[in-house]
């Protein structure tokens, strides 16, 4: 996964980071963004000349965060999340976006009524699509 995600060319959305603390950005944190397959990836390595919690921000609100394929809990309609940054580490986030005007309940809707017409066809639900929530 990390190739084509370093690699990546896509235009990839501006992301900030501040420490909790002091609402500075942390000169010891060194950011990367790059978009790939629809998502967005941060990558975080820390120098080791400090540590701290950060405070990602973006322009909107994430549906999903992953940091090292695990699931990070999110503030309601808060286009940030934060996160622990220890010395000399290196963090991969993924970060799904939001899709404007198809929020959680209309995605578990639209998912029910695809699922619906995709088993009246016969095909079995799942088997030909995946549905991610």
């Amino acid at each position: 996964m990390r190739d084509p995600v370093l690699l990546s060319v896509e235009p990839a959305t501006e992301i900030h980071a501040v420490e909790t603390a002091t609402s500075q950005p942390p000169t010891w944190l060194h950011l990367l963004v790059r978009r790939h397959a629809g998502k967005t990836y941060l990558i975080a390595v820390n120098d080791g000349d400090g540590e701290g919690e950060i405070r990602f921000t973006m322009p909107e609100r994430p549906e999903r965060v992953l940091i090292d394929g695990k699931l990070l809990s999110l503030a309601a309609e808060s286009p940030s999340f934060t996160d622990t940054s220890p010395k000399l580490v290196e963090k991969i986030h993924e970060i799904k976006p939001w899709l404007p005007g198809f929020g959680r309940v209309n995605q578990g809707f639209a998912g029910a009524i695809l699922g619906a017409l995709v088993n009246r066809i016969g095909l079995g639900y799942g088997r030909m699509f995946k549905i991610e929530h």
